[in-house]
């Protein structure tokens, strides 16, 4: 996910707190984004929650045996890519993530426990709307 898309949920995210009919904010009141996510205590923001469906399909994936997707994924297809900047593959994303190698998530996901345990732990860490973690 790039910074402008995270930006983007982020302010989706308080745009639909600040219209919930139990906060009752008015659309002309100036109220900063902290005292909002203090009033209301979000367990987990919307960008978590995508970091972890992401997770969870990835590992989900990864566990069968052969399939299209998961040769996909692991980008075993033919051809070349086109000049320039190289695109930014999903495999990527899930690196930057989880801060692991390939090797090293493909024996992660054979594990489920673990696994598991590390996305509570990944989408935990992730920084709430108010800043913190």
């Amino acid at each position: 996910m790039r910074q402008s898309e995270k930006k983007k949920i982020d302010s989706f995210e308080l745009w639909c707190w600040r219209r919930l009919l139990v906060l009752r904010i008015p659309w002309t009141a100036k109220r900063i984004n902290v005292s909002i996510s203090e009033e209301i205590r979000p367990v987990q923001s919307l960008e978590s929650l995508i970091v972890k469906q992401k997770l969870s399909y990835f590992g989900h994936i990864m566990r069968k045996q052969s399939s299209l997707e998961k040769s996909i994924m692991l980008g075993m297809g033919e051809g070349g890519r086109k000049r320039g900047r190289p695109c930014m593959r999903w495999k990527d994303d899930i690196k930057t993530v989880t801060g692991l190698t390939l090797p090293e998530l493909v024996r992660a996901v054979k594990n489920r426990y673990y696994w598991r345990q590390l996305i509570t732990t990944i989408t935990r860490s992730r920084p709430r709307l108010d800043g913190t973690r």
